[in-house]
């Protein structure tokens, strides 16, 4: 008889919990969101950052990180792709507050921060730890 690993059961244990989680979170927007207005603006909110992920920005993202692969030297290769990676993956977490969805003229409290200033910020940040991290590299 075949025994089962500690990993398959490991991975299935995460594997229901993550489907239960999904299942009760589904149960809340169901039961909570009562008129459509609300159900689009839950389903633009939690839909279109995923959707312009994947269509959008992996694309771009793999066209660039190509661009780099053949273009760029050796030394700033890894620092430059991993710059794209997360700079592509924090406009897709800024894009809804950035954009504005669900601000309220009713509610000044939802929204309220400079998230483009924020944003802009954050991007610097992270080609600065690239341009760092290039720098730093001995060259191959």
């Amino acid at each position: 008889m075949k025994s089962v690993s500690a990993t398959l059961v490991i991975r299935l244990a995460i594997g229901v919990s993550g489907l239960a989680a999904i299942g009760y979170g589904l149960f809340l927007a169901l039961t909570t969101l009562r008129r459509w207005p609300d159900v689009i603006s839950a389903a633009l909110w939690f839909g279109l950052p995923p959707l312009v992920f994947d269509l959008l920005l992996v694309p771009v993202i793999g066209l660039l990180g190509g661009l780099v692969a053949t273009r760029a030297r050796p030394r700033w290769r890894p620092p430059l792709i991993t710059g794209l990676i997360i700079s592509g993956a924090l406009l897709v977490i800024a894009a809804p507050f950035v954009s504005g969805i669900g601000r309220r003229a009713d509610n000044p409290s939802l929204l309220d921060r400079p998230y483009l200033l924020g944003t802009v910020v954050a991007l610097a940040v992270i080609w600065a730890g690239a341009a760092l991290w290039g720098l730093l590299r001995k060259e191959n």
